[in-house]
């Protein structure tokens, strides 16, 4: 009967987020492009379910098992960006819930909750944060790690919890911090005191066994399928490259700083200040076991900021949706400490415990670039008819492509629009399909197709392929680069035709022979 009564429990906890979600992430359902990251893990989602491995027919340098759950959403709710962002929803109100029972066990039911509508709240909030990106779904393997993370560390446990971020490192590399972290935490004994130097041992090779499981698995497929070398330089000699571009310590420093700025514009300064009174107050507050599982997440989150540190650039404020479930549980866990340390019982309990998660909510919610009030504002004026349109330029491009018909035809999209080829059917000229993976980052090109590889000559073979349409946005790319810009003109001049312009994005056709 208690069983049963839990389960109820955790079932009205989730449906209670899923609801917050779907009302929080509404005006994602009107919009085809928040990140262009998301297009790419959409291609690469549906390039699986059409019967390739990742990287083969699409590539963009991010781990495998990501892709995976792109080509869940669609084969669940269909092929559509509603599919993606349902999809998304349906994942952030799991993570939620499971971070809100880390919560009730490290404190109490309210802390819990509390923990799990901010992280709903602001992993929403951040910037590009109504997107479906790889951070979002990184929160099931973090929410659930912290969640085993609040029982004995027993073998098993420790299993689990690599298990969880093994899968999590196959999402985004960035939890391999994470991880490292975690395994310092064992041998040094915090989470399970009394245990002798051997057993901490034994069980780092367990939780070192359930970290390398995953990997194993992903490694064992590419090599059946004859593709490990191509896995290898994915993910290993392309992600080198890309933290081995020339940034100076200084140049890191600013740009984790303008991070983490944008990030407070964001409205997103009281969960800092909470989550820095955390840093005071928990590790030196309630029970021994408390005060260990305080030290040990601040370890971890440590761990994050580094990895955002060390790999960031300066469009990674989404990045720190990684951080947010510790943040949102320490934010939780520091409302219920400071409410005790005052003793805030009966009515000023509620008074105090409502006025304080409003406005860590509403806060966000009215900040920031592009706020989600004011994304709400739009899709009630659209439905209201005030508004005829909501911009949304990639899926307007769509739509025009999709009334002249390019399905299965070549088309080349030279903007932010690359999601255009999953709405219409049209087929990309090339595995490059992000962009700025073609036209700013050669290194990648070489790590893939070797060291003779250039984008001047992977620019001319697609335009080879005589695409039927190029959609490019001048203020974009190829500029600066005057040879690949030289390449791309001259084409145009000779083949192309404009046929119309969509706020800024200008559609050639390829004229007739």
């Amino acid at each position: 009967m208690c069983k049963t009564r839990k389960v109820r429990s955790d079932l009205t906890i989730f449906f209670l987020f899923l609801g917050a979600a779907l009302i929080l992430r509404t005006p994602s359902f009107y919009c085809s492009v928040f990140d262009w990251d998301e297009s790419s893990q959409i291609l690469l989602g549906q390039s699986i379910l059409d019967g390739n491995l990742p990287y083969v027919s699409a590539w963009v340098m991010k781990p495998p098992i990501d892709f995976l759950f792109y080509s869940l959403f669609i084969l669940i709710f269909g092929k559509s960006i509603l599919a993606i962002r349902a999809g998304g929803i349906v994942l952030i109100a799991f993570a939620a819930t499971l971070l809100a029972k880390a919560g009730t066990r490290l404190a109490n039911g309210k802390a819990g909750l509390a923990a799990g509508l901010l992280l709903i709240v602001h992993v929403s909030s951040r910037r590009w944060g109504l997107a479906t990106m790889p951070e979002h779904i990184l929160l099931l393997p973090s929410c659930l790690f912290l969640f085993l993370m609040t029982f004995k560390q027993d073998r098993n446990i420790s299993l689990a919890i690599g298990l969880a971020m093994g899968i999590g490192s196959l999402i985004r590399t960035n939890m391999v911090f994470d991880a490292i972290a975690f395994g310092v935490l064992i041998l040094s004994g915090l989470l399970m005191p009394n245990t002798s130097l051997k057993e901490r041992g034994v069980r780092l090779l367990y939780f070192s066994a359930g970290l390398l499981s995953p990997l194993a698995l992903v490694l064992t497929t590419y090599a059946a399928n004859d593709k490990l070398t191509l896995f290898i330089n994915t993910n290993v000699t392309a992600v080198l490259g890309y933290v081995g571009q020339e940034l100076t310590l200084s140049d890191k420093w600013q740009i984790f700083a303008q991070n983490i700025r944008e990030d407070f514009l964001n409205g997103n300064y009281l969960l800092w200040m909470l989550v820095g009174i955390a840093l005071l107050l928990l590790p030196l507050k309630g029970p021994l076991a408390t005060r260990r599982y305080s030290v040990a997440i601040i370890a971890i989150l440590a761990s994050q900021l580094a990895s955002i540190f060390y790999t960031g650039t300066n469009f990674a404020y989404h990045y720190l949706i990684m951080a947010t479930p510790i943040m949102t549980l320490m934010a939780g866990v520091s409302i219920d400490t400071i409410a005790k340390s005052m003793k805030v019982r009966g009515k000023i309990s509620a008074v105090y415990w409502t006025t304080t998660l409003s406005i860590l909510a509403l806060l966000p919610f009215l900040c920031g670039q592009g706020n989600l009030m004011t994304k709400h504002s739009k899709v009630i004026n659209h439905l209201i008819g005030e508004s005829k349109t909501i911009d949304d330029p990639c899926g307007d491009i769509s739509a025009y492509l999709n009334k002249i018909g390019v399905a299965n035809r070549y088309i080349l999209m030279m903007n932010s629009c690359q999601i255009v080829y999953w709405q219409t059917g049209a087929k990309y000229p090339t595995k490059y399909i992000h962009p700025s993976d073609l036209l700013e980052k050669e290194y990648m090109l070489q790590a893939i197709d070797g060291p003779d590889a250039t984008r001047e000559n992977e620019l001319k073979e697609i335009l080879e392929k005589r695409p039927k349409f190029i959609i490019w946005r001048r203020d974009k790319w190829p500029q600066p680069n005057k040879t690949l810009d030289t390449i791309l003109r001259y084409n145009l001049d000779l083949f192309y035709t404009i046929d119309t312009e969509m706020a800024g994005h200008i559609i050639y056709k390829m004229k007739e022979l």
